[in-house]
This record gives structure tokens, sequence and C-alpha cells, in this order.
């Protein structure tokens, strides 16, 4: 058969809508759905979701499919999604198969669920692959100092973003960008290019030409990964330098962890110990002699009005927390936590706080 491509593949007529079965959980998928919905020539025939909360909509891809009348599944077993998919037929079209799967911010799928799909399923990614492969690929950009970031589709494999690509696209990171600010900004971008995308994904699954293995890089490197975020993501951030800090803390949404120690001033040593958070700070001069390289960076506290601490392997600098954060409390300003904490509001000298960024014992 003859294929006009600029006629044929592009007339999205009634024989031509594109039948998709949508995967995605959380935010990052919601504007793609939204516009896959609103857009004529696709047809959401499943929805595959969680029940997880969101952050910058206010309705889940759960509630946008029960408001559109979607049938939709969130499996809690292989055999639960198998059951939800197998039935769902393709509508033939001129072309043949005319039914895609499309996954966005969703869990690995088993080789059961990937047989059933038969090469017709597409993932989008948070970045340039073959970089930054893994859960968290926006964290990781910020954090290692990319300029570009970007999104890429790719045909699914049995390898987590291995697959051969199908299109990308590069998205610029800001100075002082954000993990939020860089994840609307991508989840926004992500709607047009998916589109853009399953078109494109079509013409290869008729034509069989157009897609691109991921270039082999040749070298083990941390820009290729960018694994899950733990407490190890954090561990020792006391260490780096004033640049990585920064980086570190607009990387996620969820502050610098650390270790709030009270000292015990003629024991020396530790008498209790409090997991915290620290949400806002700014570099100042130091005006004392620090120390290099060491676990346990010198804390500064008047009692009152500061708190600073030394870090990285410099001394012409020292951090000082402006909002604290104890485990299970509110968000204080630094004055505020000092007047209330029971070690330094009676401005005790029997003890001294100290700061530590190493989380994992």
């Amino acid at each position: 058969m003859e294929i006009n491509i600029d006629k044929d593949l592009f007339a999205f007529g009634d024989n031509n809508i594109i039948n998709i079965v949508f995967f995605s959980s959380g935010d990052f998928g919601i504007p793609t759905l939204k516009a896959l919905i609103e857009n004529k020539r696709y047809h959401i025939k499943g929805i595959v979701t969680s029940k997880d909360k969101v952050v910058y909509n206010d309705k889940r891809i759960l509630d946008i499919a029960k408001e559109n009348s979607i049938p939709y599944c969130i499996p809690s077993n292989e055999e639960e999604l198998y059951h939800f998919l197998e039935p769902i037929k393709d509508t033939e079209s001129e072309f043949g198969d005319n039914l895609y799967y499309c996954v966005i911010s969703y869990k690995k799928l088993s080789d059961r669920i990937l047989s059933l799909v038969k090469g017709r399923a597409m993932n989008v990614h948070a970045s340039i692959l073959p970089f930054l492969r893994g859960a968290a690929p926006i964290n990781w950009a910020i954090r290692l100092g990319f300029k570009q970031t970007g999104l890429t589709a790719f045909r699914l494999s049995d390898k987590i973003d291995c697959g051969d690509i199908i299109s990308s696209i590069f998205v610029d990171i800001d100075v002082d960008e954000t993990y939020d600010s860089l994840f609307v900004k991508l989840s926004y971008k992500c709607a047009d290019f998916t589109m853009g995308s399953l078109n494109m994904f079509r013409i290869i699954s008729i034509t069989g030409t157009g897609e691109r293995h991921q270039p082999n890089i040749g070298v083990k490197s941390d820009i290729l990964v960018a694994p899950k975020i733990t407490l190890k993501y954090w561990d020792g951030w006391l260490s780096l330098s004033m640049i990585e800090i920064s980086r570190l803390f607009r990387s996620t949404s969820n502050g610098l962890p650390c270790k709030l120690y009270v000292i015990d001033s003629d024991k020396n040593k530790p008498c209790d110990v409090f997991n915290a958070k620290i949400w806002n700070y700014e570099f100042i001069p130091n005006l004392e002699e620090g120390s290099e390289g060491v676990n346990w960076y010198p804390t500064e506290c008047d009692g009152k009005h500061y708190i600073r601490v030394a870090f990285g392997y410099q001394v012409e600098k020292v951090m000082s927390i402006k909002e604290i954060q104890l485990s299970g409390k509110k968000k204080m300003v630094v004055e505020e936590f000092l007047r209330g904490f029971k070690y330094t509001r009676n401005n005790d000298d029997n003890y001294r706080l100290t700061i530590s960024s190493n989380l994992i014992d």
C-alpha cells in the first residue's frame, strides 16, 4: 500500500482517531491527559493510575477519569492490570491496528503486560536519554548543574528507560531553577510533546522506520543515572561547596535534612538528638576560624538570634540558618525556634547545639 505521509497519516478524520490507553500517576501526566481528552484526534479507551496525592493540580488523574466517564483501573497486582487491559480492543483503521499505550510517570510494567501491549507502548521520560535514566531525572538534573534537560519519548522495553527513541526536545534550566518550577515547566511542555510523539509513533508503527537506538556513551557515569530519592541523597551534604549545597536545596521540595545534637558542655558529649530540616538559609562571611573536612562541623549559636554552621572545605563563609523545623513540629524562623526550644530558651550555658548532616548511621 502506498502511503502519503502528509495527506493520509495527518488527516485525522473519524477513521484515523488514535485510540489510547493512558498510564500515569501523580501530577506529571495530568496536563497531557487533559490535552488528549480535549483533542478530538485521540480517544482515551482506558486509564491506569493510582491513588497518589497531587501537589500541583486540584484534581487527580482518577478524578479526571471519573468526570469524563473513562474506564479506569487502580491495579493492586499484575493480574488486575492484565484483566483490565486484555478486553480493550482496537478500532481498525485503513492502516491496521490503531491502539497505543502511553506511559508517563508510571511504575515499570511486567514482562506479561509488555507482551500484551505488543510493542505499542510509548513512554515519556523527563530527560534527554540516555542521560538520567531512572526515577528522579528532574531532581538530578538540578543537583548535577545541568543547563538543559528535556523530554524523550521512546518505545517501552523490558529495560528501564532504554527503548528506541521516537522523539526528544530540549528544555532550558534557569540559573535559580527549583524542583517545583522545573517539574511544572516540563509537565506542561509534555502535553504537546506527547501528542506529537504519538503521531510519530503511529507513523513508525505503520512504516517500520524512524526510531533510533539510544546512543552508547561508552563510560559509566553519574550523569547516566537518576536513582530514586532516599536519605542517602542528602547524606553528608555539609561537606559540599556553596554551589553544590544550593543545587541540592533547589533540587527537591524537602529542605535540607539534618540532625540537631544537644551537647552537654560539662561532659562534652551528646545528651539529646533531633531530626530536623533547614528550610531557609544564607551564606555569610565567617568571622571565626573554621575546621576543614571533618565529620562534625562547628556550629555557633548564641541561644537567641542565630545558628551558624561551617561547611565544605573552605573557611571564608558559613551557613546562617534562617528557618528550621524539628520532626513532627512546624517550621519556625530561627529566633522563634531558639526562644521556645527547651535547651536554649533559658539561655543555659550547660548546653550547646551542633548541626550534623551525617544522616545514615
